[in-house]
């Protein structure tokens, strides 16, 4: 448990520093690039993360778990396993760096709308920038590795130094007047010392030999029935999670998709706890599973539900508060009232998402991929077709709402599937639980919020002050509803610190 609960504060601090100086960075491409440069950024890191999302995730969930649960004891099957990813990895990269640099003329001229950006410089943008990106997919095997040691404070180092390097450079090169080409090198060769960093750091804990490409047919017979369902889980979800965005850079100015993506990407980080956890407990839930002890499994899995739906609810109770004189910093006043909505929204849609994300990765650890899979194409069915619909008519706000439609269904199904087939749970005592944390923010938060409302224009101090109260009884309020599990962690933690 030890193990997890430094992996949770690894991830956090890590995820929570990568948020803080994209922040900085983004203040200054707009500043000085201009919307369009930092829409097309934008646009591009969704398009790749569409691509790696596609590409990695099923095969990312099988690495963790098979390096968690085999490396100390078949050593020749983790070498065969990682042979055969690095081929499937690094020959998928170069086929679909080849795609992007093919389509990059055709996506300007046939779905983005540029407003001061030339042409040229876009499509030169989508090559290198796409191209060097797109390095994310062999790192995540990388990455997957270490996690299955768990070392998630390797990684978090790793990615926050380089992330830190590359968003220190960005704001150097245009404080010094550099140009928008200058920026778009520095953060492609950024990406290429980033996996050279992690294959280095790899070759300390697996021969070297394991990473040159190789085949395994016992590697892919083992892993098929378990991966296949992930790959077509994760091919739905990564067109059902960017498909707002990219229906906005169809529909609107890619200024507005630059506006969008950065709230997007920013709130989105901010579920850095539930992503914390879930990498943190993913390696040890499947070794749990692996030897058999469900009664552990269950009491990690109480406290990392517990951990996340209340953990979540002061962070994004907080963009109510802070929204306005943050982006107002950022961009500009208007810009700053023109997302606050949606930003409200989507902080209602991604609370809901984290909500769901532990049985999540229960259903995987315990072997279930399928009811992920099924999720997800139901998703691409049914949801994005109201994703379109609410976009076109609401825009922004229609965006917002569509990711609230989005996990609200998922409540409704997935969540259901992993009570009834893999925790053996009744569903009333699941989201029973989740209800009474929602009626005490509510109560909390949401009430602050509406007394603080009349006095916003009296600055931060006060919105801080009000912030800091409702945090006070909502913490208050939790300690009578959360679970046994966290109660005696958190009862032990004081008694040590107190030691």
């Amino acid at each position: 448990m030890a193990t997890v609960r430094k992996n949770i504060v690894y991830n956090v601090f890590g995820q929570g520093a990568s948020l803080v100086l994209s922040f900085i960075a983004v203040k200054y491409i707009f500043n000085i690039l201009g919307k369009d440069a930092l829409g097309i950024i934008y646009f591009t890191m969704t398009v790749n993360l569409l691509l790696n999302s596609v590409l990695s995730f099923g095969v990312t969930y099988t690495t963790v778990r098979e390096v968690a649960a085999h490396t100390k004891t078949n050593a020749s099957y983790i070498r065969d396993f990682i042979r055969t990813s690095t081929s499937l990895y690094w020959g998928t990269y170069l086929g679909v760096a080849a795609l992007i640099y093919i389509m990059a003329a055709w996506i300007v001229d046939h779905w983005i709308i540029l407003e001061s950006l030339e042409k040229p410089d876009a499509v030169y943008i989508l090559r290198i920038l796409g191209i060097a990106a797109l390095l994310a997919f062999p790192k995540t095997l990388y990455e997957s590795l270490l996690k299955g040691l768990q070392r998630m404070d390797i990684t978090n180092f790793i990615d926050v130094s380089t992330t830190a390097l590359q968003q220190a450079g960005m704001i150097a090169i245009l404080l010094s007047g550099g140009s928008l080409y200058m920026v778009i090198h520095w953060m492609a060769l950024c990406y290429v010392l980033r996996i050279v960093v992690y294959l280095s750091v790899l070759t300390r804990y697996f021969p070297k030999p394991c990473f040159f490409p190789g085949f395994s047919m016992d590697v892919l017979r083992k892993n098929f029935h378990f991966t296949s369902r992930l790959i077509v889980s994760s091919l739905c979800a990564s067109i059902n999670q960017q498909a707002d965005r990219l229906i906005i850079s169809k529909l609107m100015p890619i200024g507005v998709m630059g506006y969008y993506g950065f709230v997007y990407g920013g709130l989105g980080r901010l579920r850095l706890l539930t992503g914390s956890v879930a990498q943190a407990v993913y390696p040890s839930f499947s070794a749990l599973e692996k030897s058999g002890n469900r009664g552990t499994l269950l009491s990690q899995y109480r406290m990392a539900q517990d951990l996340v739906c209340f953990g979540l609810i002061p962070v994004y109770a907080l963009i109510l508060y802070i929204f306005h004189p943050l982006f107002s910093f950022i961009f500009n006043e208007e810009v700053a009232g023109y997302l606050f909505v949606p930003a409200v929204l989507m902080s209602i849609g991604f609370y809901i998402s984290g909500t769901t994300r532990i049985p999540d990765v229960f259903a995987l650890a315990v072997g279930n991929s399928g009811i992920m899979a099924r999720q997800q194409f139901y998703d691409l069915l049914l949801i994005v077709p109201v994703m379109v619909f609410l976009i076109a008519k609401l825009q922004l706000v229609g965006a917002g709402l569509s990711l609230i439609v989005m996990h609200v269904f998922h409540l409704g199904y997935g969540v259901r599937r992993v009570c009834i087939e893999c925790l053996k749970l009744p569903l009333l005592s699941w989201y029973g639980h989740v209800a009474r944390i929602l009626l005490l923010a509510v109560g909390t938060y949401g009430i602050g919020w509406l007394v603080m409302a009349p006095v916003l224009d009296r600055g931060f101090t006060m919105l801080m002050t009000g912030y800091v109260v409702a945090s006070v009884l909502f913490f208050g309020g939790s300690w009578f509803i959360i679970t046994g599990e966290l109660k005696s962690r958190i009862l032990r933690g004081l008694v040590a610190l107190k030691s």
